[in-house]
């Protein structure tokens, strides 16, 4: 059993929480619902999907629901965009969320980012960013 599964076991058969997540075509929920996994499951069949974001996370604040997203955006979504500061996010996650920037079809710079972004992805620096945004909104928390 995997360390978020420990961590959340005691939600799942008790029902304290369902789940809320925007509903933009993530294969996540389909992903949970039809896992051989007995806890996956727990979680698609407690997941409700919205239209928005904001329906979501007031699902959440409105302590009906957890919220589930990748926790770097989660991280940036709850504190920034909404201010929420009522709020414990779990470290674990059920899939790795990747970095990522879009490009036009064939353009030239892809080659030129992809090589500047791996530079940095091995370096560690982004790892060390993310650490310290997070770090100092921390201190925003509690100061």
């Amino acid at each position: 059993m995997g360390m978020w599964h420990a961590t959340l076991k005691p939600i799942l058969p008790i029902g304290l929480y369902l789940m809320s997540m925007s509903d933009y075509g993530e294969f996540v929920p389909q992903a949970l619902i039809s896992s051989r996994d007995q806890h996956y499951r727990a979680l698609g069949i407690k997941l409700d999907l919205y239209s928005t974001y904001e329906e979501a996370i007031y699902a959440a604040t409105n302590g009906t629901h957890a919220y589930m997203e990748s926790y770097s955006y989660m991280n940036i979504e709850l504190f920034h965009i909404y201010n929420i500061r009522n709020t414990y996010l779990l470290r674990e996650q059920l899939y790795p969320g990747h970095l990522c920037w879009y490009f036009q079809k064939n353009t030239a710079w892809k080659y030129k980012f992809d090589w500047g972004i791996q530079r940095l992805v091995e370096a560690g620096l982004i790892a060390h960013w993310i650490k310290v945004i997070h770090h100092e909104k921390q201190l925003e928390l509690y100061s």
